[in-house]
């Protein structure tokens, strides 16, 4: 049978679970090794992350289909939250008629 390195392991079930998954997947294998920091330098990952998925296997937060990945108003930030002073200079862009 092939020996699979780690990394490549980890790297290759990066790509197939989502990112609850993926760090509870993490979690899983730290407990099995008893390392948090080993599994998390193999993966690429910050020992935090593992830790996160070891509190949400811990209380059994489970990936259910359907559910958000990320908490409501997670994610990146619109560009006019960020700087609202260019809102106007924004507007007069997007007008083709401001721009003569």
């Amino acid at each position: 049978m092939m020996q699979v390195d780690r990394r490549d392991k980890y790297q290759q079930m990066r790509t197939l679970l989502n990112e609850k998954q993926w760090r509870q997947y993490l979690a899983l294998e730290a407990k099995e090794r008893e390392s948090i920091s080993l599994v998390a330098q193999e993966a690429e990952v910050s020992a935090n992350t593992v830790r996160r998925g070891v509190r949400e296997v811990e209380a059994g937060e489970d990936y259910t289909p359907g559910d958000r990945q990320r908490k409501q108003g997670a994610g990146a930030k619109r560009p006019v939250r960020k700087m609202p002073r260019c809102l106007p200079i924004w507007r007069d862009c997007s007008n083709p008629k401001a721009i003569r």
